[in-house]
């Protein structure tokens, strides 16, 4: 929540949140406040969906709808077994990702330059 609060005070364009939090702690009340008072400065957020299931949404930030939920899928596109499906907006590569270094042959950039 104080990193959203300050975020909010730096004025940025976008959160982004890969964590979340079960319902029911104290601090969710003090979350939804930074995020609405995000939400009320224009700023894009985007937040993990909830990784507990595909019928599941009980976790914080995603739970407040003010946030573009990401879950994670395949290189292929399909939806992680225990990541919601319903309560994603985007699914987005997030197993079995091998990062690639980019180089002149793969970038169109030419390194004499």
């Amino acid at each position: 929540m104080q990193a959203v609060k300050w975020a909010v005070a730096q004025r940025v364009d976008i959160i982004s949140m890969s964590w979340s939090i079960s319902d029911g702690r104290s601090s969710v009340t003090k979350l939804e406040e930074a995020i609405k008072a995000a939400n009320n400065a224009n700023i894009t957020m985007f937040c993990a969906s909830v990784g507990e299931g595909a019928a599941t949404d009980n976790a914080y930030p995603g739970k407040y709808h003010r946030c573009i939920k990401i879950g994670a899928s395949t290189g292929n596109g399909d939806r992680l077994s225990w990541v919601s499906d319903s309560n994603s907006d985007f699914l987005l590569p997030g197993q079995g990702q091998v990062p690639r270094l980019a180089t002149a042959t793969n970038t169109g950039v030419d390194p004499s330059n």
